[in-house]
């Protein structure tokens, strides 16, 4: 992915708010790898104590990109 935008459904007080742009580079997104091969990479939100590389959005949505390998089973 080269890009990608995030719009967020802002509370009331803050709808007519101005837009803000937030430039994040790849190696600032942090990636947390699980014993069976998964592998997330943090772009907003917290996960398993880590925080990603996007944040000051105004609400506190969770955006995540996971891969899980081929044959793992969530039990």
């Amino acid at each position: 992915m080269h890009g990608f935008q995030l719009w967020a459904n802002l509370p009331a007080g803050l709808k007519m708010t101005a837009p803000r742009y937030h430039d994040v580079q790849g190696k600032d997104i942090p990636l947390v790898s699980d014993d069976d091969g998964t592998e997330v990479k943090i772009i907003v939100g917290t996960f398993w104590g880590q925080q990603g590389g996007v944040d000051g959005i105004g609400t506190d949505p969770q955006y995540l990109d996971i891969f899980v390998p081929a044959g793992v089973k969530n039990i």
